[in-house]
């Protein structure tokens, strides 16, 4: 398996993704209590991009697209023989689709955090760095669909 071979949008997906992964366990929001001032955490685990709401969703779809791309990667390397499923659809849509789903996701579990009477809750620097790493996922996403399905994947 040679990595000059795997392509830029295939490369930029799974950096993004991984990282994107690991940071999603961090904590996403900071609390800041009205008279005691901020501190790390607001309340158990719904600070991670995991917590609550569309976060499960974000994460479950975050899975998957790697789950997708390390497989395509697998077969245009020819580490894995296998031949895809016929699907109405080109697999550089698939991919699209759910790294776009993942991203929309991702954006709204960034957006959107609990609050509680007394206590406002705000981004910490692993949100923020999430973000970031949701665009960079969007543009690897957006890559790999230009390139196009490989003669292998199809």
């Amino acid at each position: 398996m040679s990595l000059a071979k795997i392509s830029m949008g295939n490369k930029i997906l799974l950096g993004a993704g991984l990282l994107l992964l690991i940071d999603s366990f961090l904590k996403w929001n900071k609390a800041s209590v009205k008279g005691l001032g901020s501190f790390g955490g607001a309340s158990g685990n719904f600070d991670s991009a995991w917590g609550y709401g569309v976060g499960p969703i974000f994460g479950i779809l975050l899975l998957l697209t790697l789950a997708v791309v390390v497989l395509l990667t697998l077969i245009d390397q020819n580490v894995v023989q296998m031949k895809l499923p016929d699907l109405p659809i080109k697999i550089s849509q698939l991919v699209a689709g759910l790294a776009g789903l993942t991203v929309l996701f991702g954006l709204i579990r960034f957006l959107t955090h609990q609050s509680y009477p007394g206590i406002s809750v705000g981004r910490s620097l692993w949100g923020w760095v999430g973000l970031i790493l949701l665009l960079v996922f969007a543009a690897g996403a957006f890559l790999r669909y230009q390139e196009g399905d490989s003669e292998a994947a199809v």
